[in-house]
């Protein structure tokens, strides 16, 4: 895996959390941000853990309507996501290295099928 694209295009089916990346172009905490995202997300994604980067000056709908749905109002905002439990961790702004991990290691912890209500 090329360690400076980390980010998929398709959200793998079944995937039980998804960590958002928001960023806008010009935006220079984005810029100053990404690379050390980029370095973080890596071993998480080689794991398995499925990093997506959305552009906040995005028109389509269904992205829009995420930001809408989970508040975003700046960049970089950085959103691990359930299908079912919504939000486990959030950093809005850039962050240090510290506490990107702990945003991986929480989206990890979630990182497991949502229990069947069939048992």
């Amino acid at each position: 895996m090329n360690p400076t694209n980390v980010f998929t295009t398709e959200i793998p089916r079944g995937a039980p959390v998804v960590v958002v990346l928001i960023e806008q172009e010009g935006c220079g905490a984005c810029e100053e941000y990404h690379p050390i995202f980029v370095k973080m997300a890596a071993p998480w994604v080689a794991r398995g853990l499925p990093v997506v980067r959305l552009n906040a000056a995005t028109e389509v709908p269904d992205e829009i309507a995420f930001m809408d749905k989970h508040g975003v109002h700046a960049t970089p905002t950085v959103i691990a996501a359930t299908l079912y439990r919504g939000p486990v961790a959030r950093i809005d702004g850039a962050a240090t290295e510290v506490e990107t991990q702990r945003l991986f290691y929480t989206a990890w912890a979630h990182n497991r099928p949502a229990p069947s209500p069939w048992g």
